[in-house]
């Protein structure tokens, strides 16, 4: 596991992982929720739930080939507004950890 073989080669750094919820529920990460690398980043770091995006954003984005920041002006407002939402969450997730 390449968590595992970076925990061992840098063993002071803080580590956090993000768990992609557009894959399914923190639950369904049966591995890493179970391993010993998950229990070794929460002695010093945190696992993080990435939000899910939803899934009218991803098909857009998947199709268009654009990254957001092109994306978002050639949106529909309603996508648009989903997009923004999950940007809000995301930025929120990554304030927990940046400031330390």
């Amino acid at each position: 596991m390449i968590l595992h073989s970076f925990q061992e080669a840098f063993p002071d750094i803080c580590v956090h992982v993000c768990r992609n919820l557009y894959f399914g529920e923190a639950s369904r990460f049966d591995i890493y929720n179970t391993s010993k690398a998950r229990e070794q980043v929460e002695q010093k770091g945190k696992t993080l739930d990435f939000p899910a995006v939803g899934s009218r954003v991803a098909d857009w984005l998947y199709s268009k080939r654009m990254p957001i920041h092109s994306a978002m002006p050639e949106m529909s407002f309603g996508t648009r507004a989903e997009l923004k939402r999950w940007r809000n969450l995301c930025a929120k997730l990554f304030d927990l950890v940046i400031g330390e």
